[in-house]
């Protein structure tokens, strides 16, 4: 129902719709069917580069309705498209919205290993949570799955992107990055795509009350 009701939005956006189910294994269950769900925006440029910007929408087994991590940057990912695809560009954008995140980045994973045009893939944006409240900070984590870390480049964009609209940015303080590059698990979907060697990063909306997301989440 709710792959249903993305790809519905999507459509309604004006954007090309496109729906992927894969089989995953969770723990000791059964095989279950999982989908992934993009909107393509194409660029004037046909052949040329692909941005991404992704969301997942299943949630995590321990949120109510999942309210602030998932519902909350699947609704900034579909107001993303709507604004994005109202004006010309020159690279394809691609709307993405995995399922499985929770149980390992599934969805994320099967996209970045399967999709045909992953070559032309510039940047994979995954934006994760958007806190409740006042947005206070944007947070930027760049952790790989067992391979590789945010470029330097693309972290700074997202930098400066915040420093112009006025905010601050929370990343993993210096000791903290260097035991996760040692270790290179991630927990958001950019890992997938960092390791399938494409240049992605994490961002999430920082709120100015943590006791409400508690309660929200």
């Amino acid at each position: 129902a709710a792959a249903d009701w993305i790809a519905a939005r999507l459509g309604d956006v004006g954007l090309e719709v496109h729906r992927a189910a894969f089989p995953a294994v969770i723990g000791e269950s059964a095989p279950v069917t999982m989908e992934n769900v993009w909107g393509i925006s194409a660029g004037s440029d046909r052949a040329g580069e692909i941005v991404i910007a992704l969301g997942n929408y299943d949630m995590a087994p321990t949120s109510y309705q999942a309210a602030s991590d998932t519902a909350g940057h699947v609704g900034a990912v579909l107001e993303l498209a709507r604004l994005i695809h109202g004006t010309r560009h020159r690279r394809t954008f691609i709307f993405l919205f995995p399922d499985g995140e929770e149980w390992g980045m599934l969805g994320a994973r099967h996209f970045a290993r399967t999709f045909p045009q992953r070559r032309r893939i510039v940047a994979a944006l995954s934006i994760e949570d958007l806190d409740p409240g006042n947005l206070a900070a944007l947070g930027v984590d760049g952790i790989g799955k067992f391979r590789g870390f945010a470029p330097m480049w693309l972290r700074s964009l997202a930098a400066a992107a915040a420093a112009r609209e006025g905010y601050p940015v929370v990343e993993t303080d210096p000791v903290s990055e260097w035991l996760a590059r040692a270790v290179l698990v991630s927990a958001t979907d950019q890992g997938p795509f960092l390791g399938a060697g494409v240049p992605a990063v994490d961002l999430a909306g920082r709120g100015d009350d943590p006791a409400l997301k508690d309660d929200v989440y």
